[in-house]
């Protein structure tokens, strides 16, 4: 079966029915503190959490993305995962013939002491990746992938170490990708500024990208 074409986009096979129930990935009193207390922690020089953005268009995505915060749940030192809608994007750079992608964004929070270093947190991000199925040496750049999980930004880090793995933060081509920014905004907010060249407010950055991109939000988050 395929969804029927809306929109201007792609048409994309219904999805199973997943196996990983998404509301189980989203923020529950038990499992994190309120967003009210993060705020004041935030203001009182706690650091900021770090957003990583999620992409995929092979198998089941949803699902996907669902072990793919449970894993990062279980990173030691986290102490929440908040998860942004879902969003469906037309496929962007030279591999046009492709399925669309669903895009999504996650607020990642530390207990206080226990952040990792930026290359410790983007190794882990990359072994998720590989567990999860992903090879990225048989991948055709800008092709299809099963899951891609990018760190977007972290607080007000400017970060460029050649690794390995090489990190770079935020994420030099976060300013034009509307597919990373809209769910990032969701997040973050509006008024979050992205540091460094080619950054600004990410609402500013988000209405450029959006007059050549077109990105659909399909799920709403019931964080």
């Amino acid at each position: 079966m395929v969804s029927r074409k809306k929109n201007g986009m792609t048409p994309r096979p219904v999805a199973r029915p997943v196996t990983v129930a998404m509301s189980r990935i989203w923020i529950t009193a038990e499992q994190c503190i309120s967003v009210e207390v993060m705020q004041e922690q935030v203001k009182g020089g706690i650091a900021p959490p770090a957003y990583v953005g999620l992409g995929g268009n092979v198998g089941d995505v949803r699902a996907t993305f669902g072990r793919a915060v449970e894993l990062l749940r279980a990173l030691a030192g986290v102490t929440c995962v908040r998860e942004s809608s879902l969003w469906d994007t037309e496929p962007q750079g030279q591999v046009r013939e492709q399925l669309p992608f669903l895009n999504a964004c996650v607020e990642v929070h530390f207990a206080a002491g226990h952040e990792p270093t930026p290359a410790a947190l983007l190794a882990a991000l990359l072994e998720i990746e590989r567990a999860l199925g992903r090879d990225r040496n048989a991948e055709i750049c800008g092709g299809p992938r099963s899951i891609d999980l990018d760190l977007l930004v972290w607080g007000e880090r400017l970060v460029e170490e050649t690794g390995p793995p090489a990190v770079r933060i935020p994420h030099p081509r976060l300013g034009g990708r509307a597919f990373a920014l809209a769910p990032l905004v969701e997040l973050a907010g509006e008024d979050l500024v992205i540091v460094g060249p080619g950054g600004g407010r990410a609402d500013a950055l988000l209405k450029q990208a959006l007059s050549s991109q077109l990105v659909r939000k399909i799920l709403t988050s019931s964080r």
